[in-house]
């Protein structure tokens, strides 16, 4: 057997995770372009669930609950790795501004100044309206990028 076959058959039977795994294109993991033609909810999913076995280190998923037809509804939380590091810590001081009597400007700004922007981006909420979630798996993708562009707006906020 030549070695590189080795190496990877020794690397997956170890559960070593392959290096430089990189986050499948919307239209590599469908087999289709995204627009030609409709996306099932459960490939959906999988789709998100793959970027998430892709890159951990950016991408959770949560599942909040589930239609009526008991699929589930998930979000995706994407940022940073020095980000995802400290969620909690940025989750409590964008609540903390929620309530001006309890926190002053000068302390908000500094908040402001200080943590991450979180950025909620819903794609709809109708099943079938197949656009919004396309384009939920299109930002995704872009977001999984590991380039500059990318790396900047990721340390600067939560998605």
């Amino acid at each position: 057997m030549p070695l590189r076959p080795l190496v990877l058959a020794l690397l997956l039977s170890l559960g070593a995770p392959l290096l430089d795994a990189a986050p499948p294109a919307p239209a590599e993991f469908l087999g289709w372009d995204i627009g030609e033609r409709f996306t099932p909810h459960h490939r959906i999913v999988e789709y998100f669930e793959a970027l998430a076995a892709a890159r951990p280190d950016r991408i959770s998923l949560v599942r909040f609950g589930e239609t009526w037809e008991r699929r589930p509804l998930i979000y995706a939380v994407i940022t940073s790795a020095a980000n995802r590091g400290k969620l909690e810590e940025i989750r409590q001081s964008v609540g903390s501004m929620s309530d001006p009597r309890r926190t002053s400007r000068t302390e908000a700004e500094r908040i402001a100044s200080e943590t991450p922007a979180v950025v909620w981006l819903a794609f709809g909420v109708h099943g079938d309206e197949s656009s919004s979630a396309e384009a939920a798996m299109m930002v995704a993708s872009r977001l999984m990028r590991d380039d500059a562009e990318v790396r900047a707006i990721l340390e600067r906020t939560v998605v």
